[in-house]
């Protein structure tokens, strides 16, 4: 275990969340019609959501977000 593992596995977590988060905004936007989309966040969903955002565009890697490796499983 060199912890690649990790990584594949975080970014698979931000793949998720990013699949969620659009479905999200379709909904919202099938019934609301047009919205801000992130512009009434505030506080840790804002910081996702500019966490997501920079790693999107390629500012930053998806590990630049993570303080240390993931745990290691229990046994």
């Amino acid at each position: 275990g060199d912890g690649g593992a990790g990584l594949s596995e975080a970014e698979a977590e931000l793949a998720a969340q990013r699949e969620l988060l659009e479905r999200i905004e379709k909904r919202k936007a099938e019934k609301d019609g047009p919205i801000d989309a992130g512009g009434k966040l505030s506080g840790t969903a804002a910081d996702l959501l500019a966490a997501v955002r920079a790693v999107e565009s390629g500012q930053k890697p998806a590990t630049a977000f993570f303080d240390s490796p993931a745990p290691t499983p229990a046994r």
